[in-house]
């Protein structure tokens, strides 16, 4: 927005996309809230190896529900959430999926992240299968000033316990409801 203040949230793998985008972002923006995200591969150097690897035909498989539950949900989330994550990968080309994968592995944007004039907040969900802290490890060696939150869920935090996480964020000074 041009006239009014907003902020970045971030999850996942979008995470490394608002780093770049703070960085061209006007006067208005106010803080880039990162949840169960990384700037750099947890993975460096080996992941620029492992990368190599990756191949688009992996990615034509259906991933089975227990691993997408396991990794990216927990046994507290809805079926319905299931499905709408199930409905989310199939929806994408494999190509753009080991894509996405490869660059995850490659990834290194911490040097944007540490130049970033606003301020950076990192939503960590308590019970995060695919990353842990790892994604925050690499934000706080960029930004040791990362304010960073802990809200109970699983690595999509945002759609599993969405209400979590706007509580937690609303509880930041300068952070308005109308704002997320």
């Amino acid at each position: 927005p041009l006239e009014k203040q907003y902020i970045i949230v971030a999850e996942s793998y979008s995470g490394p996309m608002a780093v770049l985008l703070s960085g061209r972002a006007g006067r208005n923006l106010q803080a880039v809230v990162l949840v169960a995200s990384f700037v750099r591969s947890s993975w460096s150097p080996a992941g620029v190896w492992l990368a190599r690897f990756v191949m688009p035909g992996l990615f034509r498989l259906r991933p089975p529900r227990w691993l997408l539950r396991f990794l990216m949900l927990d046994s507290d989330s809805s079926d319905e959430v299931l499905r709408c994550l199930e409905g989310a990968i199939a929806s994408v080309r494999p190509e753009v999926l080991a894509g996405r994968f490869q660059h995850s592995l490659k990834v290194d944007v911490s040097g944007t992240l540490a130049r970033c004039a606003v301020r950076t907040v990192y939503v960590l969900p308590g019970k995060d299968r695919l990353l842990g802290q790892r994604g925050l490890r690499g934000v706080l060696a960029a930004r040791p000033d990362t304010e960073v939150m802990s809200v109970a869920g699983p690595h999509l935090l945002l759609q599993c316990n969405p209400t979590g996480a706007v509580a937690a964020l609303t509880r930041l000074p300068l952070l308005e409801p109308d704002s997320l």
